[in-house]
């Protein structure tokens, strides 16, 4: 900690704390909304390869790929500007079993994602927006080595 943590106005900090949990709220149903997508797509038109589960309860989506296990883990972020979701992508190491951490991603409460430094990926405007950030995990997912 320094100095500028306590700089932040204490007054506002409800009130902050209040918006930003309805965007964290928006972009937690968005994420679980494409997951549930995702569920679908994996078994209905890719004939059960590639496998996705979300576990709210614990803040995780599991998935699998040709026998390849992922997890994408999220949380809130950020207090100032607009709240996302922060979510990276892990796998485990095949001889440790440590995570081994792929990537990491932000989804606003409209559904953009966005890379971590506030770029535009994707906006659940375009043409099978789902799908694409499907097939961007997957990819991601089934060509990192399993090797920490």
């Amino acid at each position: 900690m320094d100095v500028n943590d306590f700089a932040a106005e204490a007054d506002f900090f409800k009130k902050k704390l209040g918006v930003r949990g309805f965007d964290v709220r928006g972009a937690t149903k968005r994420l679980l909304g494409l997951a549930d997508s995702w569920a679908s797509v994996g078994q209905m038109h890719l004939g059960g390869l590639i496998k996705i589960t979300a576990i709210p309860e614990e803040s995780r989506i599991d998935g699998d790929i040709l026998g390849k296990k992922f997890s994408i883990q999220y949380a809130p972020l950020g207090l100032e500007g607009d709240g996302a979701l922060e979510a990276a992508i892990s796998i485990q190491d095949l001889i440790t079993g440590k995570p081994i951490e792929l990537g990491r991603f932000l989804v606003t409460a409209d559904g953009t994602i966005l890379a971590v430094n506030g770029e535009e990926l994707i906006n659940s405007e375009q043409h099978e927006y789902d799908y694409k950030l499907l097939v961007a995990v997957a990819s991601r997912v089934i060509n990192a080595p399993s090797k920490a």
